[in-house]
């Protein structure tokens, strides 16, 4: 899911259909990247949209945060199907102004140390990585808490709690993601400085050659090599083809940056 929040319909770049429910919309008035960011007034402004089973795995949530006033709660992403359900979690700021991840029957919330300023624009991110939740603020790591649970809802909500019922507070958010097989990050890093890569934009040989996409690979805009951005090698969401060469006629080599993860069984 990848929703930069310039359009008046905040599409996906991905095709997930994105409806806004209350007085969800586009607004100039905040924008951290592209002139442009969703408004929630906190009286049932929302989006939803029909996401991935993300399972036990490995995930990532990350965008952009102006919150206006911490009155209760404001909640950037829920996929809950009730308060009380293990099949989903949320990702929230509190009303302390601190980032905050909370699932489970008992409900139980963890909470980062670091308040940010209100008013001003704040980079947040919650991964999952082998079974463990790592909450970021502005890139530094703030809380990491055991999870395995199963978050095998579907539906999910950007800007406000699973039902969109109550009175929360009122915010900005731009630039967000989701990744419902990968965490990007596992120790602090550095907030990103420019608006996220569209794949299908940003996959091209300069040579000129047709690069046939399969599935749906992902650019990230963190750990590359040169310019910021680099190709997320999981083949069981997508991969990029080339051209077939033939080699037995001409001198050739195979040459590229790689940075493994994980290398386990047969890796190739």
């Amino acid at each position: 899911l990848g929703l930069h929040m310039n359009d008046t319909g905040l599409t996906d770049i991905t095709g997930k259909t994105i409806t806004l429910n209350g007085g969800a919309a586009r607004s100039a008035t905040q924008s951290k990247f592209g002139g442009y960011s969703a408004y929630f007034d906190g009286t049932g402004d929302c989006l939803s949209v029909t996401g991935a089973n993300i399972g036990t795995g490995d995930f990532t949530v990350r965008g952009w945060v102006w919150v206006t006033a911490a009155t209760s709660y404001f909640v950037i992403f829920d996929t809950r199907s009730s308060d009380l359900s293990t099949n989903g979690f949320q990702l929230y700021i509190d009303a302390t102004y601190k980032i905050a991840f909370g699932t489970g029957n008992p409900y139980v919330g963890t909470v980062g140390t670091t308040s940010i300023c209100n008013g001003t624009w704040a980079h947040v991110e919650l991964c999952r990585s082998s079974g463990t939740i790592y909450g970021f603020l502005d890139g530094n790591l703030e809380f990491t808490v055991a999870n395995t649970s199963n978050f095998s809802n579907t539906g999910w909500k950007i800007g406000h709690k699973w039902n969109a019922a109550g009175t929360f507070s009122s915010g900005y958010i731009d630039d967000f993601q989701v990744y419902s097989n990968a965490a990007i990050h596992t120790a602090s890093f550095t907030a990103p400085a420019s608006a996220f890569y569209d794949s299908a934009q940003s996959i091209a040989d300069v040579m000129g050659a047709s690069i046939a996409l399969t599935g749906a690979p992902e650019i990230i805009d963190t750990d590359g090599q040169f310019g910021g951005s680099c190709l997320l090698a999981k083949q069981t969401t997508g991969y990029v083809s080339t051209p077939q060469i033939l080699l037995s006629n001409t001198k050739w080599v195979v040459d590229f940056w790689v940075k493994p993860v994980s290398i386990g069984g047969a890796a190739y």
